[in-house]
């Protein structure tokens, strides 16, 4: 409406104005997320203008919402207000200028039930985290425990002497490394087992070999007393220094005690059975023994010499003829060993027979005579070294540059080893 200048009360005609709807939305905007949503203009007079919802177009908004956007007061405050059975936030704003008013008409329902929705998605997404999670954990779980199960069921059957290693495959690194650990343990248990069993063996070959030597004792003793002083006697000094070298013999091959004694001890009693051998062969045997006197106190097992001689005689120079028969005997010290060299000149061995000569027959019942002869032979002597000194020592057998045997063999020297009080044992009861 146009106002007459000099006459401000009297209306002279009206003024039309025309904005293309166009026009509107690119100043306003129209970029409502949800059609639900809608903004008005509306004039001072409380007409709709424009509205984002076309049919709304001139219409008349109703005085109780004219009432509370048409005012600057409200500029910019939201409000929750019911608008044709619609929960509404609203919010507006009245130029100053032109009295026109902007409002903006957000509907809760919608809203929130994006809300809800992304609620409800994150407690869907949260749950099924949860549930793989576990899913994921039990899988795990049961990946490793159920092969260490497993590995403790095998541990319970080893008491049971079950030591079968574990064939399976493994799911992953740790339980490879497990699998792997648990063979080499059943590896190096059987080895261990097999050294202690075999080590019991000849514990209890070489309890045989003593139980079977140590019969009694005291009637041969006495026996060999009673043809000692009847020898003396009938002035047989001969037979009666046999005798005494032969009772003294016997005592120390099987008077029970110590398996150790000094080395001058296993001396003097390889030179009673050699006696006793030049009482036999006379000069036609020669033995030469080289060894120095600060060796004589080094504890050796015992009976360690005597058998070795033995054996060079019965079987390398027994069939000897047209020469003396001669055996060198040479002890010496190289660092922490003693080194022993025996050698004959007797018919020597092949190859076969020195490889035979050292074999033991744990499974034998009855000692044979054409090797063992007093229970303590050459194969007997090789297990004996090998069960007191460890596998690593023994007797190696080669050609000797005397034409027969050659015997050598090296033992530690164990200062250790308790020999104090056996000569006056031996001299006791000789």
């Amino acid at each position: 409406m146009i106002k007459d200048y000099d006459a401000p009360r009297k209306n002279i005609g009206y003024m039309f104005m025309i904005i293309p709807k166009e026009a509107t939305e690119s100043v306003i905007g129209n970029d409502l997320i949800n059609h639900s949503n809608k903004i008005q203009i509306i004039d001072q007079l409380g007409n709709i203008v424009y509205s984002t919802d076309s049919s709304e177009f001139g219409k008349k908004l109703s005085k109780s919402l004219w009432a509370d956007v048409h005012a600057t007061k409200h500029n910019g405050s939201i409000k929750k207000k019911d608008v044709q059975g619609k929960e509404m936030y609203i919010s507006s704003y009245t130029s100053t200028y032109s009295n026109w008013t902007v409002v903006t008409y957000i509907n809760i329902a919608d809203t929130v039930k994006d809300l809800n929705t992304i609620k409800k998605s994150t407690i869907l997404i949260g749950i099924f985290g949860i549930m793989a999670s576990l899913l994921l954990t039990a899988f795990f779980s049961w990946s490793l425990s159920k092969p260490i199960r497993s590995l403790a069921l095998r541990l319970s059957k080893i008491k049971r002497g079950n030591t079968l290693p574990h064939r399976g495959q493994a799911n992953n690194r740790e339980v490879e490394i497990l699998y792997k650990s648990f063979n080499s343990m059943l590896n190096d248990l059987e080895e261990t087992i097999k050294i202690l069993s075999y080590k019991q063996i000849r514990e209890e070959q070489a309890q045989l070999i003593a139980m079977k030597a140590q019969f009694q004792p005291h009637f041969l003793y006495n026996s060999l007393n009673t043809i000692y002083y009847n020898a003396i006697m009938e002035k047989q000094n001969k037979v009666a220094h046999m005798v005494l070298s032969l009772s003294d013999l016997l005592r120390y091959s099987i008077q029970p005690g110590s398996d150790f004694v000094a080395l001058r001890e296993d001396l003097e009693q390889l030179n009673r059975f050699i006696e006793l051998q030049r009482y036999r062969y006379e000069d036609k045997l020669q033995v030469e023994i080289n060894v120095e006197d600060a060796l004589h106190h080094i504890p050796i097992m015992k009976l360690l010499l005597q058998p070795i001689v033995e054996n060079a005689i019965s079987h390398g120079l027994e069939s000897v003829k047209g020469r003396p028969w001669i055996i060198q005997i040479s002890i010496t010290k190289e660092e922490n060993l003693l080194q022993f060299v025996i050698e004959d000149n007797g018919i020597g061995m092949s190859e076969a027979e020195m490889k035979k000569a050292l074999e033991f027959d744990r499974d034998r019942n009855e000692l044979d005579e054409k090797i063992l002869h007093t229970g303590v032979g050459l194969p007997n002597l090789q297990h004996r070294i090998k069960l007191i000194y460890g596998d690593q020592y023994g007797l190696h057998l080669s050609p000797s540059v005397l034409g027969g045997l050659k015997v050598q063999f090296n033992i530690p020297i164990l200062i250790n080893k308790m020999i104090g009080g056996l000569e006056d044992e031996n001299n006791v009861s000789r």
